[in-house]
């Protein structure tokens, strides 16, 4: 008798129990990676800026869901195809990222996937031309750009004594009388040289600091330090200095002696430059300039603000007693006062509460002062602005509708 045998053949199906919790998904990291150069004034055009990543571990990473930030609200995210072998780089473009570097200086951060801070690091204001570099783990300007290729230091010549209207021998106070100079010309100049300068009185004496002032020319600004017995002056008069050049925070200013100011002009209207947020750097060094732009970042003194074109940074310093508005971002700000170049960074610096305007998102102004009216020359600034407006208007459209809801419901109780 033959009997029957049974086989029994293993399933092979993959789906879970009812008690089994399927692993969550993993994700990816990018250590490892690092910022390793920043190209933010190119010569010529700034379309030509880049960020570089590299790769300086032993392992290959990949970068999918990595991101690079110029600012609080600007960010780019690295595609699923990015793999950077070890040791490798990538170079992202302006024109791929959509990111821009501000000359005025920033700063740049990567993120991992999940949002922790990989790296970062911070320039003041760009030369043209160079590159902010990791050269032997120390961040320096370097004339020689690298992309895709090893970091290399290679400093930019010296700069010529000779200047646009004099050449500069470090006439000394001791040994010969102060020599008339343009305003540029003086930060050609070195610490000890003794200058006679022109120019229009921008700020109250001991405003931005206890004897500094400031003095503007069409072409030029600089900063001049002001003896206490000498005379009151005015914003907006135009005097002769006399005085010593002096190198403080990166920056020259002009020391002027005892009995070296003469007004020669009475005070006159000082008109500030108006200015896109990008722009603000070292070509506008210590003039009276005005920017508008919407908040992206507001942290103790400093309130960062962004037209469309890059951010710039407006600082309060305590001693113009200016008292900081409630800023959020999303608000309007415009704001007067003069550009400050220093080890600090690149710096708008109110020189009072006049200068100082904050259009709330909802539209309601902390002034009595009209919003400046976007110029149609701009588009990119006037879409920015017109954005803000039309939020601000569904908010304040939809809040008699919530009241009356609210209303309505309360009586049906």
């Amino acid at each position: 008798v033959t009997l029957p045998v049974m086989v029994s053949v293993p399933t092979t199906s993959t789906s879970p129990s009812p008690n089994e919790v399927a692993p969550a998904p993993t994700l990816t990291s990018c250590r490892g990676l690092q910022l390793s150069e920043l190209v933010p004034n190119p010569v010529g055009v700034d379309t030509d800026e880049f960020i570089e990543v590299l790769n300086g571990s032993d392992e290959d990473v990949p970068a999918a869901g990595c991101s690079v930030w110029t600012s609080a609200t600007r960010k780019y995210v690295l595609a699923d195809d990015h793999l950077v072998l070890r040791g490798g780089r990538i170079v992202l473009k302006k024109a791929q990222t959509k990111l821009t570097l501000n000359n005025g200086g920033t700063t740049v951060r990567l993120l991992d996937v999940d949002g922790t801070e990989i790296d970062r690091t911070t320039y003041a204001a760009a030369p043209e031309g160079q590159s902010w570099s990791l050269i032997a783990g120390t961040w320096k300007w370097t004339t020689l750009l690298t992309p895709s290729d090893t970091n290399q230091l290679r400093l930019p010549p010296p700069k010529p004594v000779t200047t646009r209207k004099v050449t500069p021998a470090r006439v000394r106070a001791s040994a010969q009388p102060a020599v008339p100079v343009a305003l540029p010309v003086i930060q050609d100049l070195d610490s000890g040289d003794r200058v006679s300068v022109r120019g229009i009185i921008t700020t109250p004496v001991g405003a931005l600091g206890a004897t500094m002032s400031y003095i503007q020319a069409e072409d030029g600004a600089v900063a001049i330090s002001i003896p206490n017995d000498l005379p009151a002056l005015h914003v907006g008069e135009t005097v002769r200095v006399t005085g010593t050049v002096r190198l403080k925070q990166g920056r020259r200013y002009v020391a002027v002696s005892a009995k070296g100011l003469t007004v020669t002009a009475p005070s006159q209207t000082v008109e500030p430059l108006n200015v896109q947020t990008d722009d603000i750097g070292t070509d506008q060094a210590d003039r009276l300039v005005e920017v508008r732009g919407v908040v992206s970042l507001a942290s103790g003194n400093s309130i960062e603000v962004d037209d469309g074109s890059g951010p710039t940074t407006i600082y309060l310093k305590s001693s113009t007693g200016i008292v900081k508005p409630k800023v959020k971002a999303g608000d309007t700000v415009r704001a007067i006062g003069i550009v400050s170049v220093s080890t600090s960074g690149v710096r708008v610096l109110p020189r009072s509460q006049d200068d100082l305007h904050v259009e709330h998102v909802l539209g309601v102004a902390t002034t009595s002062a009209a919003p400046a009216i976007v110029a149609a020359s701009n588009p990119r600034q006037a879409l920015w602005y017109w954005l803000t407006a039309m939020l601000g208007g569904a908010v304040v459209g939809a809040k008699p509708a919530w009241r009356a809801l609210r209303k309505k419901r309360t009586e049906q109780l």
